[in-house]
């Protein structure tokens, strides 16, 4: 795998190139911010229902 890290952005990685067993596959990365997103992007949307049973939002429990 390589791994290409941005200096100016701490290390973050803008391309990742590795081998799958389905062949070559490349990540890229574009206008990356570092800036702390805005709270309305978690915001639940009025028309968002809460669905029972669905308690721990899918995450597996060991």
């Amino acid at each position: 795998m390589k791994v290409w890290e941005a200096t100016d952005l701490h290390g973050f990685p803008v391309r990742v190139e590795m081998a799958t067993p389905h062949g070559p596959m490349t990540i890229e990365y574009k206008d990356v911010s570092l800036a702390p997103p805005p709270a309305s992007l978690f915001t639940k949307p009025e028309n968002c229902m809460t669905m029972p049973g669905m308690s721990g939002g899918g995450r597996l429990q060991n």
